[in-house]
């Protein structure tokens, strides 16, 4: 038996990756699992089935409950292949070490460009907007005049920043935006 395993909530987006790799192997996907718990699919297989996943990521989180969901499929006798890592452990032959290390760093590949994308989504969603705070902006629209001024005395940008206690590189970037600024 032949199963295509998914998430809940990632269904849509694995199923067109699954089709093509079984469409390209050649062979049908006889039955289609969205499960919650891997232990429990796991005690439904025999010799021989084989789960296709769409990434590693199907079977964990993180990389110590892929590899122990990877020992619950080679226990139950199952091949396992993931799409997105051209991970493929077969349990009809065995395994090398090299062999076993390269399928190893692939899973561990794969986990941790999910986790840094999670982390980086989620620090965008925590974080301010990227660019300088508007009330920076504003505060430097409002000294326009006496920016202005400074910079016919002859100053520089570094010791306007430095009077007026804000950073050069966003006095710079408020400078860049109005070209009487520029030259003085």
């Amino acid at each position: 038996m032949k199963y295509a395993i998914f998430l809940r909530d990632r269904r849509k987006v694995d199923a067109p990756q699954i089709e093509e790799y079984c469409s390209a192997s050649g062979f049908a996907v006889d039955k289609i699992v969205v499960f919650e718990d891997f232990a429990t699919f796991c005690q439904r297989l025999k010799v021989g089935d084989s789960v296709i996943a769409a990434s590693v990521v199907t079977l964990g989180k993180r990389f110590e409950d892929i590899i122990n969901n990877v020992k619950l499929l080679v226990a139950h006798g199952a091949d396992l292949y993931c799409v997105k890592e051209q991970v493929l452990i077969d349990t009809v032959l065995p395994q090398t070490a090299d062999k076993m290390l390269n399928i190893c760093l692939k899973l561990y590949k794969g986990v941790m460009s999910f986790r840094n994308k999670s982390i980086q989504e989620n620090l965008l969603k925590a974080g301010r907007p990227r660019g300088a705070p508007s009330h920076r902006q504003a505060e430097f629209a409002a000294r326009h005049a006496e920016i202005m001024a400074l910079k016919k005395e002859g100053k520089n940008t570094s010791q306007i920043a430095k009077l007026l206690g804000c950073s050069h590189s966003s006095l710079y970037r408020y400078m860049k935006k109005h070209p009487e600024l520029q030259n003085g």
